[in-house]
């Protein structure tokens, strides 16, 4: 997961066992994985950061976002973008 974030945007640390990925107009902080199994929901916020970068080969809508986000650094709400 972290070679294809790395190849289409960027990816820092960002705390204990989190990273920050930044993809198109938009970043966000991600716990990283214990296992090779990621959850749903983000997927859901890597598919919808995908799309808004432009990297939805479908033209579908982006992924709608299911959750209040914890960025943390104290920000709550909608996706940082820049």
């Amino acid at each position: 997961m972290l070679s294809l974030l790395e190849a289409v945007g960027t990816v820092s640390e960002h705390g204990k066992g989190k990273i920050k990925v930044t993809i198109g107009p938009e970043s966000e902080v991600f716990e990283v994985p214990h296992h090779k199994d990621i959850s749903l929901q983000v997927v859901a916020d890597l598919r919808r950061m995908l799309a808004e970068a432009g990297f939805d080969p479908s033209g579908a809508p982006a992924v709608e976002d299911q959750r209040t986000r914890d960025y943390g650094d104290s920000r709550w709400g909608e996706p940082d973008r820049q």
